[in-house]
């Protein structure tokens, strides 16, 4: 390797030797060449654009390792993170691997598919392949470059035309005693058209510190498709979680993404979503709320508008305090054919205390004459005033600051799925207690 290649740690550069699952020539052909990618790119430095603004030092401070094998997992801990919604079909993933033996697979509709990428490799190879991402952007996403060389496991969910399920899909990866290791789940989700699915994927740990997740998730919206997405991470104050959403929306296609995040070491969330055909549109909000010191979170999201008369809208906010640090990349690209394109994107920061650290850039990058499209970003304190006049009602500082924060996160859940209200709800209130209740 010559001194002008980036580096890899010593740690990452041994797993990459070793790739799993080459028995398959057209998958053992992807893993190398993304492994060639990756050892030639290297991870991103500051200098990288895109990057610049993740801290990845707890890449060359320490390793990962991937697990040994699969704990056993209690029946009690099952239960407990099943509880979102009892009629849900529950998925579950344990240290990377999907459990099927604990999964729902059977409330699912005959003629759906839903089982481990290794099973549709086998078994549903002519449909997988159809749908695979059979290029990836390394320089752009290194992390899914090593997540192509690297991945043991992942979901196939297949929903065929006219599937309308009535009951969400509850997609648990569950990180369970283990310490210091890696996961690269790979999950490829197809709606064909005229299908409707709404999905939770949770992010959940068990006598776990210390790991990192490396997702990539592909998601293909075939024509009149609905979608709506939940993604929640409720991790381990050491943990680090890296992913990639990659959306492909076919005509008339409905999505909308929602995003819950506390806690966590580092979060670098990345949202692709391209927008192939007329009259699609995406959503996309999110909340994160950081309250200890050297915590860090970072959302990009691109909004690729390809075809005429499509809309998409941002929504992101964050509340941060004690030296954690947020960062949020919005990009909105309007392709000359791209008429008619409706785009908006905001973002908005909270600063509890004055050590805390928040950042924002807003992008259009527009070819077409014929759109509407703004942005807005803002980042500052809780209101002084509002927050006096409260107190003066005879409401206590504590209480008043969270109704004032309770009142800046609402928006971004105003229009949720009510199966899935509650438990964000839990979640908001969870948070709330902590982050206002210290800052009283």
């Amino acid at each position: 390797m010559s001194l002008a290649t980036p580096s890899i740690p010593a740690w990452l550069a041994a797993s990459l030797q070793v790739l799993p699952d080459t028995s398959v020539p057209w998958l053992r052909d992807f893993r190398m060449q993304q492994c060639a990618a990756v050892l030639q790119q290297g991870l991103p430095k500051r200098r990288d654009e895109r990057w610049r603004q993740t801290d990845l030092s707890i890449f060359t401070q320490t390793g990962f390792h991937v697990p040994e094998n699969t704990s056993k997992v209690t029946c009690d801990v099952i239960r407990q993170i099943r509880r979102i919604d009892s009629d849900a079909i529950f998925l579950l993933f344990i240290n990377g691997c999907f459990v099927p033996h604990l999964s729902d697979i059977h409330l699912l509709p005959s003629n759906a598919i839903a089982c481990s990428i290794h099973d549709a490799i086998l078994q549903h190879s002519a449909l997988l392949q159809a749908y695979w991402q059979h290029e990836v952007a390394v320089q752009s996403h290194p992390f899914a470059g090593i997540n192509a060389a690297l991945f043991a496991d992942g979901l196939f969910l297949y929903l065929p035309p006219q599937c309308q399920l009535s009951v969400p899909v509850h997609i648990v990866h569950l990180v369970s005693n283990q310490q210091g290791v890696m996961v690269h789940p790979r999950n490829l989700i197809v709606l064909d058209e005229y299908a409707q699915l709404t999905i939770i994927e949770e992010h959940v740990h068990h006598h776990a510190s210390h790991y990192w997740s490396n997702s990539v998730n592909t998601v293909v919206a075939g024509k009149r498709a609905i979608l709506e997405y939940h993604k929640v991470y409720k991790a381990h104050p050491t943990a680090c979680y890296i992913a990639l959403t990659q959306v492909e929306q076919k005509q008339d296609s409905r999505c909308r993404f929602y995003h819950f995040s506390s806690q966590a070491q580092v979060v670098r969330d990345d949202l692709i979503v391209k927008l192939q055909e007329k009259h699609a549109e995406c959503e996309a909000r999110g909340f994160y709320g950081l309250t200890q010191q050297d915590q860090s979170i970072t959302h990009f999201v691109e909004m690729d508008h390809q075809a005429p008369q499509c809309k998409s809208n941002m929504l992101y906010k964050g509340v941060l305090r004690e030296q954690s640090k947020a960062a949020f990349h919005g990009k909105v690209l309007v392709r000359e054919q791209a008429q008619k394109t409706q785009a908006y994107q905001a973002n908005h920061h909270l600063l509890l205390t004055m050590d805390a650290e928040a950042s924002s850039r807003p992008e259009l990058e527009i070819y077409a004459d014929d759109v509407q499209c703004k942005h807005g970003a803002t980042v500052g304190q809780l209101d002084a005033d509002a927050l006096f006049y409260l107190c003066s009602r005879g409401v206590s500082r504590q209480e008043a600051v969270g109704l004032l924060l309770s009142g800046f996160v609402e928006e971004v859940f105003a229009d949720i799925n009510p199966i899935v209200a509650e438990q964000i709800q839990l979640l908001l209130d969870e948070w709330l207690q902590k982050s206002h209740g210290s800052e009283a």
